[in-house]
């Protein structure tokens, strides 16, 4: 009981200090808002990279990464099993420049959804449906030729470790219709982090990045099963 009454209070610690620097980045952000965009975006990188070094010294949540060097000359469509928050700021920091498909509705979060809105997130409404889907396809492409990656969470939202649901084709059908090529990356986030807990424990997130895999080589059924089978072997 005591145990868990400490890492509640680290945990405690860990949101004050990550909510307070995120108002001073998400200021500069806007005070850099008539500067090129790379500026707005390392600023995000770098707050990013502030959160997920607060949770290693404050909550022992420590991560390790396998498989960069398949990370080459992009851009890439990066799918990811998503399993926690943790992943939603420690992408932004290992990956390239990257951005998310995102619901529509984190957009209207105070400061943090405003802070997307100028790193050119992804947003997707799914109660549109195909219309949602074109979208996404539409602005996946315009990302894409700026030279930035595009990241999704294939199963839609955060799962416990260990279930596995089917991925949605969202991913695979950007990455084909654009003709990039797609890379899995599977993690174990929810182990130390789990969804919709307070509290954080300490322990080693294991991230692994697979080797690119030709959109243009495969159809879109291909390429969600190829990463499905890949993301599952390797949790």
């Amino acid at each position: 009981m005591f145990y868990k009454f400490i890492l509640a209070l680290r945990s405690l610690l860990y949101y004050v200090l990550m909510f307070s620097s995120a108002f001073i980045f998400m200021s500069l952000m806007y005070l850099a808002l008539l500067l090129p965009f790379r500026v707005r975006f390392k600023l995000s990188q770098i707050w990013t990279l502030v959160c997920i070094q607060l949770a290693k010294w404050i909550c022992g949540v420590d991560y390790e990464v396998k498989g960069l060097e398949n990370v080459t000359a992009g851009p890439y469509v990066f799918l990811c099993r998503h399993e926690s928050a943790w992943e939603t700021l420690a992408l932004n920091t290992l990956l390239p420049p990257t951005v998310f498909v995102c619901k529509k509705s984190l957009l209207m979060v105070p400061f943090f959804g405003w802070a997307m809105l100028l790193t050119r997130q992804i947003p997707i409404d799914r109660s549109q449906g195909i219309k949602s889907f074109k979208k996404v396809i539409k602005q996946g492409k315009n990302r894409l030729e700026q030279g930035l990656s595009i990241g999704i969470f294939p199963e839609g939202t955060r799962i416990k470790p260990g279930e596995y649901p089917a991925f949605s084709k969202s991913g695979a059908s950007l990455a084909k219709a654009c003709g990039y090529p797609i890379i899995p990356i599977a993690l174990n986030s929810g182990k130390v982090w789990p969804r919709n807990s307070f509290i954080k424990y300490p322990g080693k997130i294991t991230v692994v990045i697979g080797k690119p895999i030709d959109s243009k080589m495969h159809s879109t059924d291909e390429i969600n099963s190829l990463c499905y089978e890949w993301i599952k072997h390797n949790c």
